[in-house]
């Protein structure tokens, strides 16, 4: 369950993990990121290249697919007005739909949450074999493992002990393009034992690109009004 939802929920469902995906671009850490694609064959060496394009993204309640890539747009708008893409194209629902609208050109850039971008490649997916990552967002924190708010306290730590050990996910059949052996995406797990510091701490860490993005945007009103009266 994504930070966010996490801590807007009610009644709230209890932590039990934060899962560390095993690829080593994620450095053995319990976050992950949006990769910003574009296709292959595209001359596009920077994001900036991408401005005056069009854009695509998931859903706007996504983290990955909407939050992450505005805020990282933040540090290339100079005022409130002012466009980076001439259009943009949402709802294209998860992940493989953005590399979708990317590899058929209904879009030249899109946000992939890196984690199930790394599970597409794994298998091969064809849509991974015309696209490539441009740039990235800054890190946030994993979806975390939870609960629901009426599961027994015994239950809640039977769970946390099974997901210390390590976790391997093996991907279903019907989706492997590789033997099984090298699906295992989760290195291990983090128990969150600490309920009350670890919700604290999750609300902070989930909520700072909302506070963030808040902020910049007030600011750059601000200066466009300044401008305006002089």
């Amino acid at each position: 369950m994504c930070g966010w939802p996490f801590i807007e929920a009610c009644p709230r469902p209890h932590l039990l993990a934060a899962p560390v995906p095993s690829p080593a671009r994620f450095a053995g850490r319990p976050a992950y990121w949006s990769d910003l694609v574009v296709r292959v064959d595209s001359s596009y060496r920077c994001l900036e290249d991408t401005f005056g394009g069009t854009i695509g993204w998931t859903i706007e309640d996504s983290h990955s697919g909407f939050n992450m890539p505005r805020f990282h747009l933040l540090k290339y708008r100079r005022n409130s007005t002012e466009r980076r893409y001439a259009r943009s194209l949402g709802g294209l629902i998860n992940p493989l739909g953005a590399l979708t609208a990317v590899a058929e050109g209904r879009v030249d850039i899109a946000p992939v949450n890196s984690f199930c971008h790394d599970l597409l490649r794994a298998s091969g997916h064809p849509v991974t074999q015309v696209t490539r990552i441009l740039d990235r967002t800054e890190p946030s924190p994993i979806p975390v493992l939870v609960a629901s708010s009426d599961v027994s306290r015994e239950m809640r730590e039977r769970c946390r002990r099974h997901c210390s050990r390590r976790m391997s996910l093996p991907r279903p059949r019907h989706f492997c393009r590789r033997p099984a052996s090298s699906a295992s995406f989760y290195q291990k797990s983090v128990p969150m034992n600490v309920e009350k510091f670890s919700t604290a701490r999750l609300g902070r860490q989930a909520s700072r690109f909302l506070r963030k993005l808040d902020r910049r945007c007030l600011r750059a009103a601000h200066r466009q009004a300044s401008r305006v009266e002089k």
